[in-house]
């Protein structure tokens, strides 16, 4: 994982590597883990804004489709 930072790769989040998971990312204490799960929690977000992005385009395409424009 690039940067050790959870984006995995190519940036498309965690569990996507070679590695598939959380084994680069020993934890050994709460400050650790708080840090990685900030930057999962991070990840997630710009993934799930990707999303929402994109089901707004279709939704879009479709009205447009519908209303015969």
């Amino acid at each position: 994982m690039p940067n050790l930072d959870g984006t995995g790769p190519h940036g498309e989040g965690p569990m996507t590597g070679w590695g598939r998971g959380y084994c680069v990312m020993p934890l050994s204490n709460p400050k650790q883990e708080l840090g990685y799960l900030k930057s999962q929690e991070q990840a997630l977000e710009i993934q799930l804004s990707k999303v929402r992005a994109r089901i707004k385009v279709l939704r879009t395409a479709k009205e447009v489709r519908h209303a015969g424009i």
